[in-house]
């Protein structure tokens, strides 16, 4: 009762009779069978009820496909996936993976109608895990659909909604590899990706988290420290120069001589 649906390779599962008859003389040893689950055949009913309804997709918020909900940017991408699926594939299924092919039939620009109408025969289904960016990006597009929150749960990431940057306020257990090592709790994000988010709303930061492709820009405390210290020091006396030397002096972390330009002559280990 399974199905063939791969020879060598090759999604058959379109083909004729004298085409797979020839392909299984080139490659009779590289078979691939599929036997439908209870969530395929869901996807399936789901996807071409869709299709015959001619059902528009949401205004806001992921559509539910069977055991799935997408949202149908490009590529489209799953926002959360039901226990039955998980077994599927190995490692499971997280927010933020996307659809890479179906039927062997790459769908990375494809829209949504063009993913249902493989859906509603799918035989093989290939997902790529977007990680711990895809994480956040899916929970900053559901989230834009919810009511605010300060501090607010993004994904993996807990963010206050400061001015004029938001601040990175913790981080879940496990992803700190996912981060540069100068990313720390306690940083503002001034910008994700090359953009940059300077007194931007919850709205409009979560809405340029949801579409941009990169990843937070912070800057540490550090420079709120080599701030307060440069603005004390503009309304105090400058420090005079020692002869032929320059002025020396600390601004916070930073030892400084007043050279053209400026010369860094000595820095806290931190």
């Amino acid at each position: 009762g399974d199905e063939l649906v791969e020879i060598g390779g090759t999604f058959v599962s379109t083909l004729g009779r004298a085409e797979i008859l020839a392909l299984l003389i080139k490659s009779p040893s590289g078979l691939g069978f599929f036997r439908p689950t209870h969530a395929d055949k869901a996807i399936w009913e789901a996807a071409h009820r869709a299709l015959v309804e001619q059902r528009t997709p949401p205004a806001t918020g992921p559509e539910r496909v069977g055991p799935l909900s997408v949202w149908w940017r490009k590529p489209a991408t799953i926002v959360e996936a039901a226990e039955e699926i998980q077994e599927a594939f190995t490692g499971g299924v997280s927010p933020g993976s996307f659809f890479v092919a179906i039927n062997g039939i790459s769908v990375l620009e494809a829209g949504r109608d063009q993913v249902l109408q493989l859906l509603k025969c799918q035989r093989t289904m290939q997902l790529r895990s977007g990680g711990i960016p895809g994480r956040i990006r899916v929970a900053a597009y559901v989230a834009q659909c919810q009511p605010p929150q300060d501090p607010e749960w993004v994904g993996p990431i807990q963010v206050s909604w400061s001015v004029p940057f938001p601040t990175l306020v913790r981080r879940q257990d496990g992803t700190a590899e996912a981060w540069s090592p100068s990313v720390c709790e306690g940083d503002e994000i001034v910008a994700w990706g090359d953009v940059p988010l300077r007194n931007c709303s919850r709205s409009r930061i979560l809405r340029i988290i949801s579409e941009c492709e990169g990843t937070c820009q912070v800057r540490g405390l550090m420079y709120k420290e080599l701030e307060r210290e440069a603005s004390a020091l503009l309304s105090s006396c400058p420090v005079l120069k020692s002869g032929d030397a320059p002025g020396i002096e600390w601004v916070g972390p930073l030892r400084m001589a007043w050279t053209q330009p400026p010369t860094i002559v000595e820095a806290h280990p931190r």
